[in-house]
């Protein structure tokens, strides 16, 4: 918006079809394949050039069509970032015409099988001491995931367990329900995935608000200790390092993040989307093995 105001441009803040208000369908668990088949890349750029080609023809007597704005005679500008990104740089690819020019930000335009890429770019946010444990954590769960030691294996999910239910203030109200048969039928999968519930919100809100109040709590031990530079598993060692951070796992309240709650209806498009045209493995290989998918977090080099 700002942007707009200094170039003295008009602003058009664009709804996707299926999401917000913009529904062909009612969008839940209910929704069929043939209702969900008009959700594509195509079909929403297409959007674009019928809503631009719309200003300015000879039927569009009203406000705002009215306005001369067609992108014949006024310079179109896409912005967007992440999947609104995407769909700015194919605009300009695929109608040139339309779109005069795109400003796409962190838009992964270039498919990959394994986008371990996604996962870096957070890393490289982290303070030094918070990426060496946090890569420590992952490769230690990672080796009692593979390997042979069962009973390990089964503690080391029922820890991780216990911490995603664990709040703030030693709060384990909830994680006192789990037993080492919820452990047992986790996944492996499913268990290392907990390592990265910190990240969860790194897109939406940055450094600040996600990920440096859980390297907080994690370097300082809860703040009961001065952080060291080489991280807590330089000093005390790997075990030392899972312990802190599943503390801090516990103790980060994620739901005081301020923004906006869930939507069920764009969670739902987004899967959809995801998993019918943009789906990829976020993992990592090391030492010529790949880890489990989703869990790594490894800096570059």
């Amino acid at each position: 918006m700002r942007l707009a105001k200094r170039f003295n441009g008009l602003a058009i803040l664009w709804e996707h079809r299926y999401y917000g208000d913009s529904l062909p369908f009612p969008v839940n668990h209910n929704t069929t394949a043939d209702q969900w088949q008009f959700l594509t890349t195509e079909q929403a750029l297409e959007d674009v050039v019928f809503f631009a080609n719309s200003f300015g023809s000879p039927r569009a007597t009203s406000s705002p069509l009215s306005l001369p704005v067609h992108p014949s005679v006024t310079p179109w500008i896409w912005l967007g970032g992440s999947y609104p990104g995407v769909r700015g740089a194919f605009m300009r690819i695929r109608n040139p015409s339309t779109i005069f020019a795109a400003w796409a930000s962190s838009a992964p335009v270039h498919a990959q099988v394994d986008m371990a890429s996604y996962y870096m770019a957070a890393e490289r946010s982290l303070t030094r001491n918070c990426s060496a444990d946090w890569v420590a954590v992952t490769r230690y769960v990672d080796g009692v995931l593979t390997g042979q030691n069962q009973t390990l294996k089964d503690q080391v999910k029922l820890e991780l367990m216990r911490a995603r239910l664990s709040g703030p203030g030693g709060n384990t109200t909830a994680a006192d329900l789990l037993t080492s048969i919820d452990a047992a039928q986790l996944s492996d999968v499913n268990a290392a995935t907990i390592l990265m519930d910190p990240l969860n919100f790194y897109q939406y809100y940055g450094f600040a608000a996600s990920l440096l109040p859980f390297c907080n709590v994690l370097e300082t031990r809860n703040f009961t200790a001065t952080p060291s530079n080489t991280g807590i598993v330089g000093i005390s060692g790997v075990e030392a390092a899972f312990k802190e951070f599943l503390t801090a796992l516990a103790e980060v309240d994620y739901d005081s993040i301020p923004g906006s709650p869930d939507d069920p209806v764009q969670d739902r498009s987004w899967m959809w989307q995801y998993c019918s045209e943009y789906g990829a493995s976020i993992s990592h290989h090391i030492l010529g093995q790949e880890s489990i998918p989703q869990n790594r977090l490894l800096p570059e080099g």
